[in-house]
């Protein structure tokens, strides 16, 4: 807590918990982005498998759909693919954080 120059405790300041605030929602929004990109993504091998370009059989194609479906690509941070799941247990558990703090920071 912080302290006044006459000693009494100063209370939390607003602004500072507006700015974290905002800083969190913008943080989520990015990663429902991220998350978006990752299921579009996930469907992009079978996107590629329907295109016909006109040939018997295409074997680039085959190729670079087999690579896509096995190599899982998409975003991921720490090595944890980005999905919503994951930004769910990341949004409960700073939830948690957050409301076993907020009566620290706000005083008693």
């Amino acid at each position: 807590m912080v302290m006044r120059s006459d000693g009494a405790p100063q209370p939390f300041d607003a602004l500072m918990l507006l700015w974290v605030g905002l800083w969190l929602i913008v943080s989520f929004l990015l990663f429902n982005g991220v998350a978006v990109v990752n299921i579009k993504v996930s469907r992009l091998p079978e996107l590629l498998n329907c295109v016909n370009f006109g040939y018997e059989i295409d074997q680039d194609k085959a190729c670079v759909v087999a690579n896509l479906a096995t190599c899982d690509a998409s975003l991921k941070m720490y090595n944890v693919r980005v999905d919503r799941a994951a930004i769910m247990r990341v949004a409960y558990y700073t939830v948690a954080v957050v409301a076993a703090m907020l009566p620290r920071l706000l005083g008693d």
